[in-house]
């Protein structure tokens, strides 16, 4: 497993990278830039629950979890292009699952339609498809796990 640690004010800028780089392969297919494209990592840092993964010395993945409304949100995790298929998302996500299971027993997440491939692994992670919306002009795919419940691991 990678090293997580929580994010320090400092990590924002490294967040916003990875972000932009992560993402970057799908906007042409949205007609714009992801949401995590344009996110303010310094607000997320400084108002919610965000973790890095770190690899060496280097940052090379990040979580972000949030509380809207009452449901515990994943709201955001990417890993850098040169270091994904290592297990870091698996790590991050299996480390928020734990994380926000010391305060509820579910957590929501949703992902563009576009990404086809990420929500085809958080259904393979044991999450449920809940419903698709349209919110802020992206179409999205939304999902809610159980935790505490076992399901099928990557």
């Amino acid at each position: 497993m990678n090293e997580i640690r929580p994010a320090k004010a400092s990590d924002a800028a490294k967040m916003r990278d990875i972000a932009q780089a992560a993402y970057h392969i799908y906007v042409a297919e949205m007609g714009k830039e992801p949401a995590p494209m344009g996110a303010d990592y310094e607000a997320h840092i400084r108002d919610d629950r965000c973790f890095v993964a770190i690899s060496g010395t280097k940052i090379t993945g990040f979580v972000v979890i949030l509380v809207k409304e009452g449901v515990w949100w994943l709201d955001n995790i990417a890993v850098a292009p040169d270091h994904q298929g290592n297990g870091i998302g698996r790590d991050l996500l299996l480390f928020a699952e734990a994380y926000v299971a010391g305060f509820a027993n579910s957590l929501s997440l949703y992902t563009n339609i576009v990404m086809k491939d990420n929500a085809a692994w958080y259904r393979r992670m044991g999450y449920k498809d809940s419903h698709h919306a349209v919110c802020d002009g992206y179409h999205r795919f939304y999902f809610t796990k159980r935790l505490g419940v076992s399901s099928e691991r990557d």
